[in-house]
């Protein structure tokens, strides 16, 4: 939405070259798209990605303002500095996991990459190529963190993104933003339209991909020790050289062992909060098992149906 907007103001300006010259529209639409961003984030209910990515944008244009590199790890961690000041707790939320595991290894293949000469293939081409890799690599980061938080995994992320993301990038973000400076004149009723459709069809995309083989498989959680030699496996390959770089990647290759190792459980109930009420028990291998879950349920004065099991 940022960087929409503000390649939507320079085009505006490049219509009126004379005073465009005279005039640093890049400070100008960097602002707007900043005032617009934050908006967006109000709007829609600050959460911890939402925060990060509004982080994310914000360094970058600063950085492109004061002509410094843009997409750098240092951005990161100041986007992360700043969610943990004002919430350290988000630290151990699903949301702030996810989203800077995935953030910091698409800024990692970034920077070992961005010194390689652009391809000579068409743009389409070029997107697409870039959506898998994006998406595959975003899948790998957030794989361990989902196991651990949710006890399953998806392997139908890329395909899905293949279409979720052009469909969000070229239609549902730019009919958000006719739509929000509609609002003003009233006529928001002729964009809203165009964007519920866009917003159904993601949400049929989503439904369809969750309802393939195998999109929902069962994972035993890793354990947070296994994570934290991850993210210092990858830390250490990342960022030394060898014979460090090399240590780094063993951990990684230690860490995936261990969360291999792990059984997978036979009943998993998931509450919210510390409250006693049970909200899903899925059995993982033996029917008998729901037995022990429903006596455990029960020790706690729960009452709920059991359709899944």
């Amino acid at each position: 939405l940022c960087f929409g907007c503000m390649a939507a103001i320079r085009y505006g300006a490049a219509l009126l070259p004379v005073w465009a010259n005279h005039v640093a529209m890049h400070e100008y639409a960097a602002v707007v798209a900043i005032v617009i961003g934050l908006i967006y984030v109000c709007l829609s209910g600050a959460s911890v990605s939402a925060v990060r990515a509004f982080m994310m944008a914000l360094l970058v244009i600063l950085a492109v303002l004061i002509d410094r590199r843009a997409l750098t790890m240092r951005n990161v961690a100041l986007a992360g500095f700043v969610i943990l000041a004002l919430n350290p707790v988000a630290l151990f939320s699903a949301g702030f996991q996810l989203s800077f595991a995935a953030t910091a290894l698409l800024v990692m293949a970034y920077e070992k990459n961005q010194h390689r000469p652009m391809q000579r293939r068409h743009w389409l081409w070029r997107y697409a190529t870039g959506i898998i890799i994006a998406s595959f690599l975003a899948n790998c980061a957030t794989a361990p963190f989902t196991a651990q938080h949710f006890g399953s995994f998806t392997p139908w992320g890329v395909i899905a993104n293949m279409i979720g993301i052009p469909l969000t990038g070229f239609w549902i973000m730019p009919a958000a933003l006719l739509y929000m400076l509609a609002l003003p004149f009233g006529a928001s009723g002729i964009i809203a339209p165009v964007l519920e459709l866009g917003i159904v069809m993601l949400i049929h995309t989503a439904e369809f991909f969750a309802e393939l083989p195998f999109a929902d498989s069962a994972v035993a959680p890793p354990g947070y020790a296994a994570l934290a030699l991850l993210v210092l496996g990858v830390v250490v390959g990342y960022a030394c050289t060898a014979p460090w770089r090399f240590a780094g990647w063993g951990m990684v290759g230690l860490a995936c062992h261990i969360g291999s190792l792990k059984p997978l459980p036979d009943a998993v109930i998931f509450a919210q909060n510390r409250s006693p009420n049970l909200g899903c028990c899925q059995c993982r291998r033996r029917a008998d098992n729901l037995s022990a879950a429903i006596r455990i349920f029960d020790r706690y004065g729960g009452a709920a149906p059991w359709p899944a099991c």
